[in-house]
């Protein structure tokens, strides 16, 4: 069990070990009782007409590239130091 804090901007580090075990790219969030529970969830693109949806999943992509940003990744240095 690992207690992790809650950035200004509403994020939450997840740590590296747990990082590791996860193949997942994309969770659903759920409350539970006083509970945050992430849930793996694999977006599939079914029927014929799957141009519009697939364009839909690559524009959800993308809108996370800001997640990516090396600079902002504060919380790596802040745990290798404690």
């Amino acid at each position: 069990m690992k207690v992790v804090k809650i950035s200004p901007k509403g994020q939450i580090t997840i740590p590296k070990e747990y990082r590791q075990k996860i193949h997942f790219d994309q969770y659903m969030i759920n409350m539970e009782g006083q509970s945050i529970v992430l849930k793996p969830v694999k977006i599939e693109i079914i029927g014929e007409s799957g141009d519009e949806l697939r364009n839909f999943g690559l524009l959800s992509e993308k809108s996370f590239d800001f997640w990516n940003n090396v600079e902002d990744d504060i919380y790596d240095s802040f745990y290798r130091n404690i």
